[in-house]
């Protein structure tokens, strides 16, 4: 499994949109990143809509069989002010990137390069995985607590 893994990674690291030939000046190379930040964002941003979407359903779930009410946060802005500060916290990841590669360029010059492309691609997946992350959790809790109200209801 993971040689297929890593084949499928060098596959995406390969592909244009995360590739980059060739050493680049420092501005471009700050650039070259900037230009993905919207892309970046949008699949970051995409799968948190899928995350809260399934989060919403897991609760819904288990309001409809377990006959509790779900509980929101209190007051309703705290999930909204949780959301926007992911997003930063998100946005200062993806500068880092720029940043690291700006530091490992130096002592290693051409493989500083190849660093760019593999942060890149790798960042991306792992903020997907990480924002899913709060999906999988909630949709675990829903199947335990269907499985074993008890658990969740203290009966």
């Amino acid at each position: 499994m993971l040689p297929r893994l890593t084949a499928r990674l060098r596959a995406i690291v390969e592909l244009p949109f995360f590739s980059r030939s060739g050493a680049l000046p420092v501005w471009e190379s700050i650039g070259w990143w900037e230009r993905r930040r919207i892309a970046f964002n949008l699949v970051v941003g995409a799968t948190g809509v899928v995350t809260c979407g399934l989060c919403l359903l897991a609760l819904i779930a288990l309001e409809q069989f377990l006959g509790e009410p779900a509980q929101m946060p209190d007051p309703p802005i705290i999930l909204a002010m949780r959301i926007v500060g992911y997003g930063v916290m998100a946005n200062l990841a993806f500068t880092a990137g720029w940043i690291v590669e700006l530091i490992v360029r130096w002592p290693w010059r051409e493989d500083g390069t190849k660093f760019a492309s593999i942060a890149f691609t790798l960042g991306l997946v792992f903020s997907v995985a990480l924002t899913l992350l709060p999906a999988a959790f909630m949709i675990l809790i829903a199947c335990v607590g269907l499985l074993f109200p008890h658990l969740l209801l203290g009966r």
